[in-house]
C-alpha cells in the first residue's frame, strides 16, 4: 500500500487517524495561540507550520506502515518492515530539520519546528479525549462496530 491511498486504509483505522489529527490540532492551536500573544515573530509561526505539516506526513506514514505490517504472515518479515519505516521517517525528519537549520537559519525558527512536530505526541496522548468527543459527535461509532478504547484499530 502507497501513502498516496488513504482509502485502502480501513475504516476504524481512519477514524483512529482522524482522533489523532484533531488532537495534533487541539495541540496545535493551543501552541500558535501562546507565540501569538508572547512572542509575535514570524520565523517562529513559520517554524510551527513547517512542524505541524511534518507532522501530518509522520502521522500517515505510521498508519500505512503499520498497515503494510499487519498484512505480513511472518513476524520476522514484519518487523524488518516496521524498523525500516522508523528509520526512513526519522531520517526523512531529521533531514527536514537539518535543512531548516542550514538553509533557513533566519526565516524559519528550528525550535519552533520541533515544537510544531511534538503536535504528534500530544495528539496521542490526547487521542481518548479526541474519540469522546468524536463517539458523541456523530452518534457512537464505536459502539455500532464494536470498537472498544481497549482494542487495537483492528479489534484485536
Amino acid at each position: 500500500m502507497r501513502i498516496g491511498r488513504i482509502a485502502e486504509i480501513p475504516e476504524k483505522q481512519r477514524k483512529v487517524i482522524a482522533e489523532v489529527m484533531a488532537g495534533c490540532l487541539i495541540y496545535d492551536l493551543l501552541v500558535t495561540g501562546a507565540v501569538l500573544i508572547f512572542y509575535r515573530r514570524l520565523p517562529v509561526l513559520l517554524g510551527l507550520f513547517v512542524g505541524m505539516i511534518s507532522t501530518v506526513m509522520m502521522l500517515l506514514h505510521m498508519a500505512a506502515s503499520m498497515e503494510k505490517v499487519f498484512e505480513q504472515e511472518e513476524p520476522v518479515r514484519a518487523e524488518r518492515i516496521m524498523l525500516r519505516a522508523v528509520y526512513l521517517r526519522k531520517g526523512v525528519f531529521m533531514f527536514l530539520y537539518l535543512a531548516v537549520l542550514m538553509w533557513f537559519p533566519r526565516q524559519i525558527n528550528p525550535f519552533a519546528v520541533i515544537a510544531g512536530a511534538l503536535g504528534l505526541k500530544a495528539g496521542a496522548y490526547l487521542r481518548p479525549l479526541t474519540g469522546r468527543l468524536f463517539q458523541t459527535r456523530s452518534g457512537t461509532w464505536a459502539d455500532k462496530e464494536g470498537f472498544d478504547g481497549s482494542q487495537n484499530c483492528h479489534g484485536t
